[in-house]
């Protein structure tokens, strides 16, 4: 009997996977009771285009062009060009003097080290002991079983720069910083039920605040990663008074805008991402940023120290406040009728830097001003040492669980 080749008649795998996309993808969604039992709950559903307003910079988009198309020359007849340059401070940027340069670019002091007290003590009154399986599930979900392989930026060796490493393929930075965020804002869901009744999230939202001061057009372009709204905001954690007899640092003979971009073709507009002032969660509670070395980066290449590092938690705080200020009381205001206090947790998926920061004014500093903005800051921490594989096995060493129980003590902070 002569054997035949196997034809499959009848089990086309080809045709059989092209049938399920195809079903596949007309799936109706379902409908869930969320809306319901929020409802019973106590708990308004809004829907996000009535609070929100899309980005005027829609981030990570490309661009797509159909043949050559007409492309508008940056000349002296573009209709942005100015006279005047304008200095921008984007997310890329970092400024070279660190915290210094920080402070004096917003008028900013430390009354005191560390953390406020009133958030010190809130972290001490949290337990997580039954949640310390959850939270590094959290981390290992970011660093070792999500499924994502991208090529990861090249290695290079500094004592040999001419050599090519192969090329790494893996979880991206931004990806990690995505999750990771995301997975600790659930657990503080989770965890604190009563305040996340008061409490919503939005990512990606854009802050455009111009700076008007002579000679210099300033203008700060950031982004929040992944904000956080409340319905109420943050009380004030100190009494401007405090500040009256504290100074800025001085720089001379440097410039408080060394290091920031100049361009000649620009619009100074104010951007907030809320379109509404009778918004339900309208009070930016925390900010969360993620810092991804290959964004952020100093002008001649070389690495981001630490104090710059704190410096930029310092400038999107102020930026985020400052454009607060302006949603509530208008784009003139400069002193403001009550302090606005917002948190910022920057991280990069495993070091993770906690800081505080309250506006009390917008005015420019002065030898005659009195009254400056308020930052606080932790040390940056470590939440752990190796997340991986090793010998085949994914790990997660030295675990930290204080970086979570300050996370959450941020989150319940009000």
């Amino acid at each position: 009997m002569k054997l035949t080749s196997v034809c499959y008649r009848g089990h086309n795998m080809y045709r059989w996977i092209k049938r399920q996309w195809f079903f596949q993808g007309k799936k109706p969604l379902l409908n869930t009771p969320m809306r319901d039992i929020l409802k019973r709950q106590g708990v308004q559903v809004y829907e996000a285009a009535e609070v929100m307003q899309e980005p005027p910079i829609k981030w990570m988009e490309p661009i797509k062009t159909v043949g050559v198309g007409r492309v508008t020359k940056l000349d002296d007849e573009h209709p942005l060009k100015q006279d005047k340059p304008c200095l921008f401070y984007r997310d890329r940027n970092v400024l070279v003097e660190g915290l210094n340069q920080a402070k004096l670019f917003t008028n900013t002091v430390e009354i005191e080290s560390g953390l406020p007290e009133s958030l010190l003590k809130t972290k001490q009154e949290i337990d997580i002991a039954n949640f310390e399986e959850s939270i590094q599930m959290a981390i290992a979900s970011a660093v070792v079983y999500d499924s994502t392989q991208q090529k990861l930026p090249k290695r290079k060796n500094p004592e040999n720069p001419a050599w090519n490493y192969p090329r790494d393929y893996g979880i991206i930075d931004s990806r990690k910083n995505y999750i990771i965020c995301n997975r600790f804002i659930q657990l503080c869901e989770m965890i604190a039920s009563s305040e996340s009744k008061n409490r919503c999230k939005v990512l990606d939202a854009f802050f455009s605040l111009p700076l008007i001061r002579e000679p210099d057009n300033i203008q700060l372009q950031l982004r929040a990663d992944l904000l956080v709204l409340a319905s109420d905001p943050i009380k004030p954690l100190a009494s401007a008074e405090l500040t009256s007899e504290l100074r800025v640092p001085n720089l001379d003979p440097l410039k408080y805008t060394v290091s920031l971009d100049e361009e000649y073709f620009y619009e100074l507009k104010n951007a907030h991402p809320l379109k509404t002032k009778n918004a339900p969660f309208k009070y930016p509670h925390t900010a969360l940023i993620h810092f991804n070395e290959t964004e952020v980066r100093n002008l001649f290449g070389s690495p981001v120290t630490e104090d710059q590092i704190v410096a930029r938690s310092l400038m999107k705080a102020f930026t985020i406040a400052a454009a607060q200020a302006r949603y509530l009381y208008g784009d003139n205001v400069e002193e403001l009728p009550e302090p606005i206090v917002v948190q910022c947790i920057q991280t990069d998926a495993k070091y993770f830097h906690f800081s505080v920061f309250q506006l009390n004014t917008l005015r420019w500093p002065t030898e005659s001003t009195t009254v400056r903005n308020i930052f606080w800051h932790d040390a940056i921490s470590q939440a752990y040492e190796f997340g991986g594989y090793y010998d085949g096995r994914p790990t997660i060493s030295s675990y930290n669980n204080d970086v979570f129980k300050t996370f959450l003590a941020f989150y319940k902070n009000s």
